[in-house]
Parts: structure tokens; C-alpha cells; sequence
């Protein structure tokens, strides 16, 4: 990924008709959601309050938050549910691992998946279960996954739902961007 500096992307200086509109149809966005070929994504792509990834000889670290602004559509508010996750996947062995901690929920967990494609604020299927009802905070654990789930979790395109009774749908999400 290119560095940016000032108001350039992919070294061109937008001009003075250049609109949010523009740009994100220039990188693949539509209103149905993310097209996969779109090579600004990476450059561009709106990341939540906290999110940190790196990467290094095969092996890809996430660092995010989760909470109720993610979710789709809108919860039952609880003011005090947080979370954050931390994922690792090895792309030579394929290896996904993960430990997601919560607090503040207002039960116990129902269910906790990842979900994919999706960008931000776009339902997604569930992809792996990672844990199930009444799981104690955290949840810690790993598994092979498939090429296609692999692309998902590169593109951004793929979150962490943690569901509870009162949120069937979800109570936090983060977005493994």
C-alpha cells in the first residue's frame, strides 16, 4: 500500500470535482456493497474506532474493537458492552486463531461467529462458529480454513459477532479490517 500524504490517493491529486461519491465508485464501492476488485479498498476503506493490522512473512495479525456500532441492523442498546479481538492468520498453513474478550453484555453469550462478506454495516452469514452459548470471557481458539474465507479476511470483508439473548442478531461486532 502506498503512502498518502495531504489530500493525494495512489499519488493523484483528486480535482476540484472529485466528491466521496467519485472516489469510493472509483475503488469498486456500490450501494449493494464492496466489488472485489477494487484496488483502493485498501488505501481507503473506513476502519472502526480502533483497528490495527500488520503483516509479516505469511502470517497476518488483527487488532480491533467490538461494540454496538457495527451492528446490522441496530440492537437493543446496552451502553456497557465492549469487546476487542485479536486474530492471526498463518496464510501458508492456513491457520486462523483468535482471542475475543467482552464485558458489559446483558447476559450470556448466545453465540459468537465470524461472518463473511461483508463490509462495514452489511449482514453476512456465519462463516465459523467460535463459540457457543454461555462461553466465558475469553474466547480463545483456532482453525483451518478455506481459500475463499482466507480472500474474505484479506479484502476486510469478513467480522466478529457475539450474540445474547437480548441481541439475537448480535450485541457487539468488529470488523476484521
Amino acid at each position: 500500500m502506498k503512502e498518502t500524504t495531504g489530500m493525494q490517493w495512489d499519488g493523484v491529486a483528486p480535482d476540484k470535482g472529485l466528491t466521496r461519491r467519485k472516489l469510493l465508485k472509483a475503488a469498486g464501492v456500490t450501494a449493494a456493497g464492496v466489488a472485489f476488485t477494487a484496488p483502493l479498498l485498501t488505501t481507503i476503506r473506513p476502519r472502526p474506532a480502533y483497528a490495527a493490522v500488520s503483516t509479516d512473512n505469511g502470517i497476518t495479525h488483527w487488532d480491533f474493537d467490538l461494540g454496538q456500532g457495527q451492528e446490522t441492523p441496530p440492537n437493543n442498546l446496552v451502553p456497557t458492552a465492549t469487546g476487542h479481538a485479536s486474530v492471526t492468520l498463518n496464510t501458508t498453513t492456513k491457520l486462523l486463531s483468535w482471542v475475543v474478550t467482552f464485558s458489559g453484555l446483558s447476559g450470556p453469550i448466545t453465540a459468537a461467529h465470524f461472518h463473511a462478506p461483508a463490509g462495514l454495516l452489511v449482514d453476512a452469514p456465519v462463516v465459523l462458529g467460535i463459540a457457543g452459548g454461555g462461553a466465558p470471557s475469553p474466547i480463545v481458539g483456532s482453525a483451518i480454513i478455506g481459500v475463499t474465507f482466507e480472500g474474505q479476511l484479506l479484502a476486510g470483508l469478513s467480522y466478529i459477532n457475539v450474540h445474547t439473548s437480548l441481541n439475537p442478531s448480535g450485541e457487539i461486532r468488529g470488523q476484521v479490517a
